[in-house]
């Protein structure tokens, strides 16, 4: 019962980026600057999700774990870069994207990159660095005007990417340790984060139709 309600939450959390991605498709010509950026990422997140169902029987996709996070932060520099409050913050954050893409790669070729251990850590980091990129954003947003956070789509994002990255960050650095402590608990960690991509994907998609709702009211 306890592997079949898991499994379930993991396709629940996995396939609700059809939720995000069809608010986006139907709302697109509304979107702009970020939250275009980040509805073209639910997009590319998304195919990257079908091809690894497809490939997972072969197993020899470890490959697109590591691809996955590195355009997952170029894609954050394109969204957060401009957003930054002071201009060294903002060059910090357009090199993040790029340098850790980098990063990435070489962890691939050269770390422990073909294992699934490489890409645990390689994600631990990049949830990291994130959540840091978007309490700065969120802060100066909060010290202009804090109805912004309600009001503003790429504000809703970013709240739903900070709490799923906050959650994903220590299960993705401890789940070694904790695989030879308890699978159970193992098992619980990761039914905690597909249903928070679950709700962030809920919360992406209500800023989307946000984004629409702004528009038709301008």
């Amino acid at each position: 019962m306890t592997t079949t309600l898991s499994y379930i939450i993991l396709y629940v959390g996995t396939y609700s980026r059809l939720l995000s991605v069809g608010a986006a498709l139907w709302n697109w010509p509304f979107l702009r600057g970020g939250v275009r950026l980040f509805a073209l990422l639910e997009m590319i997140g998304l195919g990257f999700t079908v091809y690894s169902t497809l490939t997972f029987s072969d197993g020899n996709n470890a490959y697109l774990n590591f691809l996955s996070v590195a355009v997952d932060a170029l894609f954050m520099s394109l969204m957060y870069g401009p957003l930054m409050p002071t201009v060294g913050l903002r060059r910090a954050v357009w090199l993040f994207g790029p340098l850790f893409a980098v990063a990435t790669g070489a962890d691939y070729w050269w770390g422990e990159g073909r294992q699934q251990l490489g890409a645990n850590y390689i994600s631990a980091l990049e949830c990291g660095l994130v959540s840091i990129i978007i309490l700065l954003y969120l802060n100066h947003l909060l010290r202009q005007d804090r109805v912004s956070l309600r009001r503003e789509p790429i504000a809703i994002i970013s709240v739903c990417l900070l709490v799923i990255s906050l959650i994903a960050l220590p299960i993705y650095l401890f789940s070694p340790a904790l695989m030879s402590y308890s699978m159970t608990l193992t098992l619980r960690a990761y039914d905690l984060m597909f249903l928070s991509a679950f709700f962030a994907h809920t919360g992406y998609a209500y800023a989307f139709w946000f984004t629409r709702s702004q528009a038709v009211a301008a």
